[in-house]
């Protein structure tokens, strides 16, 4: 083969190696091994993590939020219930005695930080009625504690006879009443509206001397009654 032909042949296969290359140009990187997209799925998986995590941060700091007002709500409730144990030691005192000063007890105040702090925080996701006992709560303990300090005020302003004590223990004991059943309402789920102070000394154990006094009083007016007919 002379030389002429043999560079027309490598011509030739030069020629046709461009054309294949023309019709099927070099495979291209995959876009996945592109080095640009390791960065931006480094960015979206960081920035997802950090939303998740601050979704189930919220949502834990609100179920802490709740529990908070929930002690809250079991410690108001228990001193509502010494409460009634309070006016009904007086009751009982004043029904048996009347020429000595009786003391009147009263509670601790009741705290009300968690309420304050996170209530609206956690209203969004409270059913209605339990929603209303809540509120309940505090707005009769609001109540209990302006009576408690126009007593406190008055009580310190002059020596208070038994009869004006027993006027403030009347308006107090029906708030510490309601204190306690809304708390129940909220606690329980009970959300019956009617009760009565009666009820709630019974189902608190309380000795009533008083009220045992005056219904054997009721009994015995009753069968003399019947007895003279």
């Amino acid at each position: 083969m002379s030389d002429l032909a043999a560079l027309e042949i490598l011509a030739s296969i030069n020629k046709l190696a461009s054309e294949i290359k023309s019709i099927n140009p070099p495979v291209e990187t995959p876009i996945w091994k592109q080095p640009w997209i390791g960065a931006v799925v480094g960015v979206g998986i960081g920035f997802s993590l950090t939303f998740f995590k601050e979704i189930v941060s919220n949502k834990s700091l609100k179920k802490n939020k709740k529990k908070c007002i929930d002690y809250e709500v079991q410690d108001i409730r228990h001193n509502a219930a010494l409460g009634i144990k309070f006016c009904v030691e007086f009751y009982n005192e004043f029904d048996k005695v009347s020429n000595k000063r009786i003391q009147l007890k009263l509670p601790t105040d009741s705290l009300t930080l968690c309420f304050e702090k996170y209530y609206a925080d956690v209203v969004i996701d409270l059913p209605h009625k339990k929603r209303t006992a809540l509120v309940k709560i505090y707005k009769h303990l609001g109540h209990y504690s302006d009576v408690r300090d126009r007593y406190v005020k008055n009580a310190g302003e002059k020596a208070l006879n038994n009869i004006d004590k027993k006027s403030y223990v009347d308006v107090l004991i029906l708030a510490f009443a309601h204190v306690y059943h809304s708390s129940k309402q909220y606690e329980y789920k009970d959300y019956t509206n009617d009760f009565s102070v009666k009820a709630l000394i019974e189902e608190l154990g309380l000795k009533a001397d008083f009220i045992a006094r005056h219904e054997d009083n009721i009994s015995s007016n009753k069968t003399a009654t019947e007895n003279m007919s």
